[in-house]
């Protein structure tokens, strides 16, 4: 709209007046028991929602609203403007919550902005060649391997929360420079409009990082660079979030349950009947065998059985798809790809030690189930959800080298 609700709404050339549309908006106001949400939490304070430069002048007035009943404010977070350099206009920012949802806390990933920061790479590799010297290196190098991916977990965590404050002080920072000249411009003051221009530009480079950030997040890939609308990619991955939360769910009984504790019982029980280990009859099994003609060659099974090189390792892990959620320890396929001058040798080592030991690291024998709905069914009940299983790199590489190797081998014409 172009009405304002108050004097304070008007800065400038432009005059607040009690016309027609203002009046309009205040009776509908009154008849259905709704109010200016911003302007009732902030009764005298000036912020102003649309500016522009016109003849050297910058004309600002607070356009932009958001009107809620009045019963719904307890509900209400917070309210405020957020500037941005995309439009004329500021949005209105309002959390509102309804729901009682318990949240748990989350899984941790990495966050793939650090491996620009040569900071962080060198305290990486420092940490490496550190843990390198430490005895369980050679003695026991699959409780070594979990340690140092542990402790990579804990610096990163530390560097990126630390990253993270200093960039919101500075996003705060220019939003009040922000408010600031548009402030002492309503106050009649001179103020010198490329100092303003500036700050948007300051403005517009950090909402560019934060759109990166949520397009990733979103996994919205078809984003183009003339659609950089952060909020909208923000609410996108919020939308997407909460479209994942199970709220309530059907249990045995056909009954609906919907506390936290009840919903994890049901989604435990059914996975763990689904994936239990069952018992097979070997006699059974090797009569099927027998049945079977084809062998593979000498050279194909020394081939298969051959020991993992430090070649079989980088294909497997420069093939991989990048911007894919990680497994339960959040290390991500370009973490990997960055450090493999480090972690080459160290799978190499890795590999041979599970093979002689006949068991995987602690961290490659667990994976998490996300569930995604299948948009088909009743979504109380869980075989109308996919079970997508999230497992970690390292496990994947060697997933992946044993695949290469059979692919070679199915491909054979003699088989």
């Amino acid at each position: 709209m172009n009405t304002s609700m108050s004097k304070l709404d008007r800065c400038g050339k432009t005059q607040h007046t009690e016309d027609k549309s203002y009046k309009t908006i205040n009776q509908l106001c009154e008849n259905f028991n709704i109010y200016d949400i911003w302007r009732a939490r902030n009764p005298t304070s000036r912020i102003f929602s649309w500016r522009r430069v016109v003849q050297n002048n910058l004309i600002q007035s607070r356009l932009d609203f958001i009107f809620i009943p009045k019963s719904f404010s307890v509900f209400v977070k917070n309210v405020y403007y957020k500037h941005n350099a995309f439009s004329d206009h500021s949005f209105v920012n309002l959390n509102i919550d309804f729901s009682e949802i318990e949240r748990g806390p989350g899984l941790w990933i990495f966050n793939n902005k650090l491996l620009d920061d040569e900071e962080f790479v060198n305290k990486i590799n420092k940490l490496i060649e550190t843990e390198k010297q430490c005895p369980l290196y050679d003695d026991e190098p699959l409780v070594w391997y979990d340690n140092l991916k542990y402790k990579i977990k804990q610096l990163a965590k530390v560097i990126a929360q630390d990253k993270s404050r200093a960039e919101k002080s500075e996003y705060f920072k220019i939003q009040r420079e922000f408010e600031k000249i548009s402030l002492a411009v309503a106050n009649n003051e001179i103020v010198d409009l490329n100092k303003f221009e500036e700050v948007k530009l300051k403005l517009k480079c950090h909402e560019e990082n934060i759109c990166k950030g949520a397009i990733l997040r979103s996994k919205a890939h078809w984003a183009i660079d003339g659609d950089k609308n952060s909020k909208y990619f923000l609410q996108l991955e919020k939308y997407k979030q909460n479209c994942n939360v199970i709220k309530e769910l059907k249990n045995s009984d056909n009954n609906i349950v919907t506390s936290t504790e009840a919903i994890l019982d049901e989604v435990h029980k059914f996975y763990k009947d689904l994936y239990s280990c069952t018992s097979i009859n070997k006699d059974k099994a090797n009569e099927i065998l027998n049945f079977i003609s084809e062998k593979v060659s000498e050279d194909d099974m020394e081939n298969l059985e051959a020991e993992f090189s430090l070649d079989d390792i980088k294909t497997a892990l420069f093939s991989m798809s990048k911007n894919k959620s990680p497994g339960p320890d959040g290390l991500t396929v370009e973490f990997f790809c960055h450090f493999f001058h480090s972690f080459g040798e160290i799978f190499l080592k890795i590999f041979k030690a599970i093979e002689e030991e006949k068991l995987m690291t602690r961290s490659m024998r667990h994976g998490i189930i996300t569930l995604v709905y299948k948009n088909k069914g009743d979504k109380n009940m869980l075989k109308n959800f996919r079970p997508i299983s999230l497992l970690c790199v390292d496990y994947k590489i060697m997933a992946r080298i044993m695949s290469n190797r059979l692919k070679f081998v199915h491909g054979q014409k003699d088989l």
